[in-house]
């Protein structure tokens, strides 16, 4: 049976999102305290819209010549430090249904930094980057060569024994 991604979204803690309107100096927060290179951004009903990256974030500041900072309650509401995420987002986002296979979706992030995992309905049901695959990818491979050191053990043993019957 193939793995498929559902079973990498099942060892992954809650998604953090946002919304096109909030201000990039909130997303930026978000991902120092979570540790994120990139946050999906949805609609009203939970779909995603597109995705806010730091890359994203640093093009949008350079593009419009701003630097970020907490912005003051003296502040002009329509100053350029208040861009928001829509300002940064990247609309074209990959995308893959969590029935899909591991390495199906391994080989469409060496395009993307991440693939954004939907329902039937296109709700976001989880986030998928490379390492995930690779983490995951990994770790099957760590259990089978255990198993084969276990056997390949088992073996030995059992030729010891055999051997120490015939003299």
């Amino acid at each position: 049976m193939p793995a498929t991604i559902g079973d990498i979204l099942k060892t992954k803690s809650e998604i953090i999102t946002t919304t096109a309107e909030v201000l990039l100096h909130d997303v930026l927060e978000l991902m120092i305290r979570y540790d994120y290179s990139q946050i999906p951004v949805l609609d009203g009903e939970h779909r995603p819209i597109g995705i806010v990256t730091s890359d994203g974030i640093v093009r949008a500041l350079h593009h419009f010549g701003v630097v970020v900072r907490q912005p003051k309650k003296d502040d002009d509401p329509n100053a350029t430090h208040r861009l928001r995420v829509i300002d940064a987002m990247d609309r074209q986002v990959q995308r893959c249904q969590p029935a899909a296979e591991v390495f199906t979706v391994h080989r469409q992030l060496r395009d993307s930094s991440c693939v954004l995992v939907v329902d039937e309905k296109e709700v976001l049901r989880g986030i998928v980057t490379g390492y995930d695959t690779t983490e995951y990818l990994r770790q099957r491979v760590q259990d089978v060569v255990f198993v084969q050191d276990i056997e390949d053990q088992l073996k030995d043993y059992v030729r010891l024994a055999f051997r120490g019957l015939d003299g």
